[in-house]
């Protein structure tokens, strides 16, 4: 700005300039023209009067230099009586002018001169003899005229550039400070060049249109925020260059990525999985794809596709944490290959011993044997069945059991007193102590838990051994223990006891009987009344089981 200023000052200067001098020509031109004209006047009609007073005598007394002009006598009938030039031709000017004297008794003519840069003025007087008296002064041209003025007006020329220079680079300071003391975010608030109102007025303008639009923009991007942020589902923008527009907290956490500011950088820096590379890399040919991927134990499904905007691409990435669906179907493919295995078993004994009979490959006095052995297998079949369904009722929010007030103490010992002949046959003592502790729960999934507790204990116990059941009442909390001193449970296997099915010793498992669900429903009745479950056991020592209520209910 400040150089177009500046040469729009000079140029109008130099414009001043040239038309001041163009102007000051002229009129000096003009008037050297007419000053000319009356000269050349005055000397004819001088000349005619000298001629007229000493005769043709007078005309060999004429000189002129012919830089200057020249003087010509012509006759009446034509041809020469003097010629100042020395003979030459009369100009076409010259012949104009004595024409006009030879009909009207004088003439004048101006024209250019075949000299270079100069014009000619004829006077002619048509004398009493008849002949007429030409006379013709030469004078600069108006380019001479021009030229013959730069001396006086190069200086004046000069001296207005300097001025202008001085003026135009003051000004242009004036203007360039004022224009950097405006205040943009308020434009109309200036006290400026009255010039600079339009813009101002456009700016201010602009200001608005452009506040308008960062505020839309900055309630869309924290409505993004807010709800990206929240997600349970991680998601990924990418640009066309497989770099970072955007990536909420869930994202970070299921690629396994630190956290912080990956805005603008390369997906490369938040997961180098090649099996995500290859999606973003599909993703990139316009395809939609997904994959699930697997990290740390946790499955992820991520699902790729291209984004398009006009003339922008991307790539959105959307991943599902998907460990609790996918262990889920885990479980249920290994309870469907257990409940399978674990039903065949006795159906397969039952069928066999059946077959047997009605075979008559069974003598009449071993039939009781083979009829106990059904017998003994189909209890265990109808246990296993109701294990499972108390499994499902679990499971099922709809088919739950009522809760109510419920006295653990007490229930400890119904189920001891139970349990107390298979506690005498193992050689085992049972014993139940501590006070009464009430928790609101339903009382026959209790009774379940604490009899299949109490049951483990004495089954993997040895001879001489003990269990102890306590209640502890607490003003917060009630606790309900089962001890005992038995086998005891390796520490890599402890993480899986209370799966369904899962057995330690598979093979003295058999032997105790049992369905392998036992710990499975304390695990699922724990979570359906929202206890804690805590497990330690020592090999060769015993195993203690601990839950703890909240009391009358409350959450713990």
């Amino acid at each position: 700005m400040k150089r177009t200023l500046f040469s729009g000052i000079w140029a109008f200067t130099l414009l001043t300039v040239f038309a001041t001098s163009a102007a000051l020509s002229l009129a000096v031109y003009g008037r050297a023209s007419g000053a000319l004209r009356e000269a050349t006047r005055r000397e004819a009609e001088s000349i005619s009067g000298a001629l007229r007073l000493a005769g043709s005598a007078y005309a060999a007394q004429l000189e002129k230099d012919p830089q200057e002009g020249s003087v010509c006598i012509l006759k009446a009938g034509g041809g020469v009586l003097y010629d100042s030039g020395g003979g030459e031709t009369v100009s076409s000017g010259g012949e104009a002018a004595v024409a006009d004297a030879w009909k009207n008794g004088s003439g004048e003519a101006a024209f250019a001169s075949s000299l270079p840069g100069k014009r000619e003025v004829s006077c002619a007087r048509r004398l009493s003899d008849g002949a007429v008296l030409l006379v013709t002064n030469h004078g600069n041209g108006l380019l001479l005229t021009m030229v013959s003025l730069l001396p006086a007006t190069l200086p004046a020329a000069a001296l207005f550039l300097l001025l202008a220079a001085v003026f135009a680079r003051r000004k242009r300071k004036t203007a360039a400070a004022a224009i950097s003391a405006l205040d943009l975010e308020n434009p109309l608030a200036n006290d400026t060049y009255e010039e600079l109102s339009p813009l101002l007025i456009r700016i201010q303008k602009q200001n608005r249109e452009l506040w308008e639009k960062t505020e839309r923009n900055n309630k869309r991007r924290a409505e993004f925020s807010a709800v990206t942020q929240h997600m349970r589902e991680g998601m990924v923008l990418l640009d066309g260059k497989a770099c970072v527009l955007s990536m909420n907290p869930s994202a970070m956490e299921l690629l396994g990525a630190p956290e912080g500011d990956y805005q603008g950088k390369h997906i490369l820096t938040v997961n180098r999985d090649l099996a995500l590379q290859g999606l973003i890399r599909k993703a990139e040919k316009g395809e939609s794809c997904q994959r699930l991927l697997t990290r740390d134990g946790r499955h992820c499904l991520v699902m790729a596709g291209p984004v398009l905007r006009k003339e922008e691409a991307g790539i959105l990435l959307l991943l599902l944490d998907v460990t609790d669906k996918q262990n889920a179907e885990q479980m249920r493919r290994e309870f469907s290959a257990n409940v399978s295995h674990e039903l065949k078993t006795p159906l397969t004994s039952i069928s066999g011993y059946a077959e047997m009979i009605k075979e008559g490959l069974v003598q009449p006095r071993d039939v009781p044997e083979f009829a106990g052995r059904i017998h003994e297998e189909a209890g265990r079949l109808i246990l296993l069945i109701e294990d499972i369904m108390k499994l499902s009722r679990l499971d099922e929010e709809t088919a739950r059991p009522p809760k109510e007030q419920v006295e653990l103490l007490s229930l400890s010992r119904s189920v001891s007193e139970r349990l107390a002949a298979q506690a005498k046959d193992a050689a085992v003592s049972l014993s139940v102590s501590g006070g009464e502790g009430t928790v609101w729960g339903a009382r026959r999934v209790l009774e379940e838990m604490i009899y299949n507790l109490v049951d483990n204990a004495i089954k993997y116990n040895r001879p001489g051994g003990s269990v102890q059941v306590t209640v502890i009442p607490g003003e917060d909390a009630v606790s309900l223990s089962v001890k005992d001193t038995g086998i005891g449970i390796p520490q890599e296997e402890r993480e899986r006891v209370f799966e369904r099915f899962y057995r330690v010793d598979k093979s003295r498992s058999k032997q105790r009987g049992g369905t392998g669900l036992g710990l499975s429903i304390v695990k699922h009745g724990a979570a359906f009344h929202g206890a804690k479950l805590e497990m330690s056991s020592k090999e060769g020592v015993g195993t203690a089981v601990r839950l703890r209520f909240a009391a009358g209910g409350r959450k713990i």
